[in-house]
């Protein structure tokens, strides 16, 4: 029997399905990565929602002795009536944290992003505790919002104080 060299033989076949599975392989894991980071903004505009919707509550949930009108509250009393808390769910299916900052006039809520992990846990800790105001940042992959309440004045507001 003679080999043409123009047939395709099975060995030919089986070599081909091998390299399209590897391609098929390779560019499915790619692909996939390319979705997953577009979960990120998700996570981060779902947050932004969750907070301003916190702030229309006006911390709602806390104590009396936490609530600050205008000036800041003692950092012992603002720490301890402050806890963590989990609401809805983020992109990866995982609950977001969050919690009302009212020495901050604030609402801190975050994903603990694609790892799980809150990477985020000891900065958010000392924003609490009212250190690290300024240059707060979620760490890891977390992603998340610090939502300030808008503090309107008379002027902002199109009165005149004649």
């Amino acid at each position: 029997m003679s080999s043409d060299p123009r047939r395709f033989g099975t060995a030919d076949l089986v070599v081909m399905v091998g390299l399209w599975s590897v391609m098929a392989a390779v560019l499915g894991g790619v692909i996939s990565e390319v979705l997953r980071d577009g979960e990120t903004p998700v996570a981060r505009a779902q947050a932004e929602v969750l907070a301003q919707q916190m702030l229309e509550a006006k911390f709602a949930e806390l104590p009396e002795a936490a609530r600050v009108v205008g000036s800041r509250a003692p950092a012992a009393v603002v720490a301890s009536t402050i806890q963590v808390k989990e609401i809805g769910k983020d992109p990866w299916g995982r609950a977001y944290h969050y919690v009302s900052l009212p020495h901050l006039r604030a609402v801190l809520v975050w994903s603990s992003g694609r790892d799980g992990e809150n990477d985020s846990g000891p900065n958010v800790e000392r924003l609490i505790s009212g250190q690290d105001e300024e240059s707060f940042r979620f760490a890891g992959d977390d992603v998340g919002v610090l939502h300030r309440e808008s503090v309107r004045t008379a002027s902002s507001q199109g009165q005149s104080s004649e």
